[in-house]
């Protein structure tokens, strides 16, 4: 799943600063990713932030990974499409496999209001009732995570390879 920093339902570009991130780990999963907390997300290129893998036994294996994956990754700050994959995995034409590249496109109406519920979740309220506090007893976010510059030199010789 690419994971990028957009409005799951506009695809329109969600700038600005990564509040809180966390990513998912466990058996058959890789994470490709830049975002920590502090990074601030530019309107001008690729909003891609992160790239998640998963594979399995079974495609059903792989599927179930990338769900709990998606559950388990956390950034705040902006808006990503990780509830839009998600409900695109939870989809029965997706599951057992007899879906085209037009999916989104001819399962809108039955996504758009899964988006919705799913950003209406309790959890997630809970999450970013958090989050909202938090940002207003600190009023700069990099104060939160300091960054040394030897971890972003090696940050950025991981992404040449």
């Amino acid at each position: 799943a690419r994971i990028c920093a957009e409005d799951p339902v506009t695809y329109k570009p969600s700038p600005g600063v990564i509040r809180a991130c966390r990513h998912p780990q466990g058996p058959g999963l890789r994470v490709d990713s830049y975002a920590y907390p502090g990074y601030e997300v530019p309107i001008y290129y690729d909003p891609m932030i992160a790239k998640v893998i998963t594979f399995g036994e079974t495609r059903e294996e792989a599927i179930d990974r990338m769900q709990r994956a998606l559950s388990e990754f956390v950034l705040t700050g902006i808006k990503t499409n990780i509830v839009l994959h998600r409900t695109i995995l939870d989809h029965p034409k997706f599951r057992d496999g007899s879906y085209t590249t037009q999916f989104i496109e001819k399962n809108f109406e039955v996504i758009e209001p899964l988006l919705f519920k799913e950003i209406e979740d309790p959890m997630f309220l809970i999450a970013a009732a958090i989050t909202a506090y938090n940002d207003r007893k600190t009023k700069d976010v990099r104060q939160l995570n300091i960054t040394s510059n030897w971890k972003r030199t090696g940050r950025k010789l991981q992404l040449r390879t």
